[in-house]
């Protein structure tokens, strides 16, 4: 895998944090898109990313491609949580969190189909 390059959205806690580190595991680099910003290593680069924002995911794509030359996989994880009750849940919130989980993907996959058809 030392010549694969792959792309892990949310890779900065959790379970993100965990496949990024696999990933290193067997030798792979690693772009991780995050609103949370991490600290750049050898094997892994942190772009400091909104993927709800499509213009932000176009753009660490593009730098993410230009620095590695390749992309060969996608791991799509970013997600938000509803942390309240629904009858206080707003409208906006709804679709803050809708945007994360479901049209991040779409714009991920959008993104990277280029790169990866290279």
């Amino acid at each position: 895998m030392t010549d694969k390059h792959v792309v892990v959205t949310g890779g900065c806690a959790s379970l993100g944090a965990a496949i990024v580190q696999g990933w290193v595991d067997l030798g792979a680099k690693v772009s991780v898109l995050d609103k949370q910003p991490g600290v750049d290593t050898d094997d892994v680069h942190y772009y400091l990313c909104d993927v709800s924002c499509p213009d932000a995911v176009f753009r660490s794509i593009k730098q993410s491609y230009e620095k590695n030359h390749r992309i060969d996989a996608l791991i799509v994880n970013a997600g938000e949580y509803l942390y309240s009750s629904i009858e206080a849940t707003s409208p906006e919130t709804l679709a803050s969190i809708f945007a994360v989980n479901n049209f991040a993907a779409y714009y991920c996959v959008q993104a990277v189909a280029p790169y990866m058809k290279k």
